[in-house]
């Protein structure tokens, strides 16, 4: 995790990107990892303008973990914050009020493809 975490602080998304898709252990090992992994490709994928992609990998942590969230420092970056407070919000159990923007769930229960944002 180290090496990912390094490229990002150095400015370098495009490696993290490649780091974590490539890095077999950061994408099998438990979850946490699995999560903090992803969340840095998220960032990295924000930050170079790949806005579906980031949106993507947002959708995959919380598929792993639903309670997963951002730190408030994190959640109030202009990158990255509203990604994933909208996949988020879209990911809400039915239950906890329903999904927001006509997301919802099909028949299996498995999730339905977030809309793809607009720039």
């Amino acid at each position: 995790m180290r090496p990912v975490r390094e490229s990002f602080m150095a400015g370098q998304y495009q490696a993290v990107i490649t780091q974590v898709n490539n890095t077999p252990a950061l994408t099998s090992g438990s979850v946490g990892l699995h999560t903090t992994a992803l969340k840095y490709k998220a960032f990295s994928e924000c930050l170079t303008e790949a806005k579906r992609s980031c949106a993507s990998t947002f959708e995959h942590i919380l598929t792993l973990n639903p309670s997963f969230t951002l730190v408030p420092a994190e959640k109030s970056h202009p990158s990255w914050g509203p990604v994933f407070e909208r996949v988020q919000a879209e990911h809400q159990p039915a239950s906890a009020g329903g999904k927001a923007s006509g997301a919802g769930t099909n028949p299996s229960g498995s999730i339905t493809p977030i809309r793809p944002l607009t720039q």
